[in-house]
């Protein structure tokens, strides 16, 4: 009687969304407290996820079941319900919960930070996963389902809003050349959502020359904005930038060298 499945989520009938087809009578977090209802995940909710009661941080899904898998040009959630965790080092792995919110964080800073909150056996995290932001890493050097995931979150407004997104704006520039038309196309519609680049035109399988140019033009444009967000001098680097509003070129340059380019197909 307390079997998870298909319909303790879904209505085929009586549902908010003909998109997602979630059941009326199960808002929110009721999916999954119909069955976890014990006083920290109902009344006490803070105690066990950290974050404000009303915050993004403490809706369920976005812990256990995040936006990891690809499909209809868009990052959607994942039906394995897991706990967070940082899976550091794994080749092709899928992105841990944590960093899909806070993409301007390391993957160090998710170990750390699930130590002391879960208990959690802190893994070794070294090199680009200790010093570079998790959201970087897996746009410039992941493979295509990690970039396009990444590409998509770089657009998710509980992203947006714990991590910031003039950061992400050059990142999206680059990802307008990539050799995956899907990841180019969920870059393209993430910087047509912010407003400075509502108007863009830009064809994600038109000729490599035309997107380059477009690629060159949003760098430009992001470059020279007067109003952008500010980070402090420890930020700058894991976000691959410098004083002065510059890219950290020569590290930009070895991720992509370095990408993970494995032939992958992303099915729908």
């Amino acid at each position: 009687d307390r079997q998870m499945s298909c319909v303790s989520c879904h209505s085929m009938h009586n549902y908010e969304s003909p998109s997602k087809l979630m059941a009326k009578e199960k808002p929110g977090d009721h999916q999954c407290i119909q069955c976890h209802d014990q006083s920290q995940y109902t009344e006490d909710v803070t105690l066990h996820t950290h974050h404000a009661a009303d915050s993004e941080g403490s809706r369920c899904v976005n812990c256990h079941m995040p936006h990891t898998s690809y499909a209809l040009f868009s990052a959607i959630r994942s039906h394995r319900v897991q706990s967070p965790a940082v899976r550091v080092g794994e080749r092709g792995g899928r992105p841990n919960a944590c960093n899909l919110c806070h993409l301007d964080q390391t993957k160090a800073w998710t170990a750390v930070t699930l130590q002391e909150w879960y208990g959690i056996d802190t893994p070794a995290v070294e090199g680009d996963e200790a010093e570079i932001a998790a959201g970087a890493l897996w746009a410039l050097k992941g493979d295509a389902a990690q970039r396009a995931v990444a590409a998509w979150h770089f657009g998710w407004n509980p992203a947006k809003k714990a991590a910031g997104n003039d950061w992400t704006l050059p990142i999206l520039a680059d990802l307008l050349i990539d050799r995956y038309a899907a990841v180019r196309y969920i870059a393209y519609e993430t910087l047509r959502a912010t407003p400075e680049f509502k108007d863009l035109k830009y064809d994600f399988d038109g000729p490599v020359d035309q997107r380059a140019s477009v690629r060159a033009s949003v760098l430009a444009k992001w470059h020279i904005a007067t109003e952008h967000e500010r980070h402090d001098s420890s930020a700058l680097s894991r976000l691959l930038l410098e004083p002065g509003r510059k890219r950290a070129g020569t590290e930009i340059k070895r991720l992509l060298e370095n990408q993970d380019q494995r032939p992958i197909s992303i099915v729908e």
